[in-house]
């Protein structure tokens, strides 16, 4: 499993957590965390590009601008509504780079043609020991 697999699944559990923070904490507590987690999602997203250079670079433009976004561009509830765009967009950014990487995976995976078929592909991975 490559590495860049478990980021992309923290990735999608830190967006869901952004978009729960950002209604329910207070908007200078929710602003706290969404900055912390938006230098987290930058560097993840630098680190998926490596994998999957659209998916990668695309979160991190999102987080370069949630950054700048909770450093204090916008204020109030136009502040509050792109952090939780941010974390929307993170989660979405997680669970879709994770899709690609298991089908790229799946994809590589050995063929084992077995004496009887029934038609259908096995993978290795997939075949029950007895």
């Amino acid at each position: 499993m490559k590495l860049s697999y478990p980021l992309t699944q923290v990735l999608a559990v830190a967006g869901a957590f952004v978009v729960v923070a950002t209604f329910a904490f207070s908007s200078s507590t929710s602003t706290s965390i969404d900055f912390a987690i938006s230098i987290g999602a930058t560097l993840t997203g630098l680190a998926i590009a490596r994998t999957n250079l659209a998916v990668g670079l695309g979160t991190t433009l999102v987080g370069a601008w949630s950054i700048l976004v909770t450093l204090g561009i916008f204020s109030g509830s136009t502040q509050r509504w792109l952090d939780f765009a941010a974390g929307v967009a993170f989660a979405a950014a997680g669970l879709v780079a994770g899709a690609l990487i298991e089908r790229s995976q799946r994809r590589a995976a050995p063929v084992v043609a077995p004496a009887t078929s029934n038609g259908y592909r096995v993978y290795e991975q997939d075949r029950v020991a007895a």
